[in-house]
């Protein structure tokens, strides 16, 4: 289940009133499965991978899109994924919506492609 964290909220704010330029586009994946609340600013576990940027797109006027892909260099399983506003860890590259899956195993070398859809109503 995905969930549109506080720190989304505020980037969604501000990017409203052009206070800021990010476009959110830095996906980032990790191991854990627990269930998100909206508080979090980052995933619940430690992330697997450098955050990949990636792409943006407006499929309708209301829903926000985010594709990246993750390539592994080692087997893991992966558990959540979520888009962030900035490359480095903690509130300066908050997370706009994260969630967690059942877990993928992956190994060397396989890649994930993550979409994250954002539908304001």
């Amino acid at each position: 289940m995905a969930v549109f964290t506080c720190s989304g909220a505020i980037w969604l704010n501000d990017k409203i009133d052009e206070t800021v330029q990010t476009c959110g586009a830095w996906i980032a994946s990790a191991t854990s499965t627990t269930l998100y609340d909206g508080s979090e600013v980052n995933l619940r576990s430690s992330e697997l991978l450098n955050r990949t940027c990636g792409t943006h797109t407006q499929p309708t006027t209301i829903q926000s899109q985010w594709v990246g892909t993750q390539t592994y260099s080692a087997a893991t399983c992966v558990g959540s994924a979520g888009n962030f506003t900035g490359t480095s860890t903690g509130a300066a590259g908050g997370l706009v919506v994260g969630g967690e899956f059942t877990k993928i195993a992956v190994a060397a070398s396989d890649s994930i492609q993550f979409t994250i859809p954002l539908s304001l109503t």
